[in-house]
């Protein structure tokens, strides 16, 4: 997806990330979600970015999803999360989501006892990160 609008995609995964126990399949959709979002609203030629670190000391995980898109009004930051809360996109008046993707994340989030937060700066983008208190795998 990203490459067919022109976006550059940058993965980056510490190497200290160990097999951790949490909800695969919902965590995997939470970064599909937050990726769908990013590379949706970043215009061709920009660049979002995925990176997964672990606290060892700390015992969580963070993810964090950022773009170079159009950015999230700061009124709209808090709402989004919000079943069915959307923001409005600058551009067309367009809306930026359904508003049941970023509140699924939120959920599973807080199913991991973690949580999501977004910072966003209109016209430079967004970044949302994802902490995760988790179990490291044993065996």
């Amino acid at each position: 997806m990203a490459a067919a609008r022109g976006i550059e995609l940058v993965v980056s995964v510490q190497h200290s990330v160990p097999a951790l126990r949490v909800e695969g399949d919902a965590i995997r959709r939470v970064i599909e979600n937050l990726l769908g979002n990013t590379i949706k609203f970043t215009p061709s030629g920009g660049k979002v970015e995925v990176r997964a670190e672990w606290d060892a000391a700390g015992r969580r995980l963070t993810l964090a999803v950022t773009d170079t898109g159009e950015g999230i009004p700061e009124a709209d930051l808090e709402r989004i999360f919000d079943k069915f809360g959307q923001a409005e996109s600058r551009k067309a008046g367009r809306k930026m989501s359904t508003g049941l993707g970023l509140t699924f994340c939120k959920m599973i989030a807080e199913a991991h006892g973690g949580s999501i937060r977004v910072e966003s700066e209109l016209g430079r983008g967004s970044t949302f990160t994802v902490e995760i208190p988790a179990q490291e795998e044993t065996g």
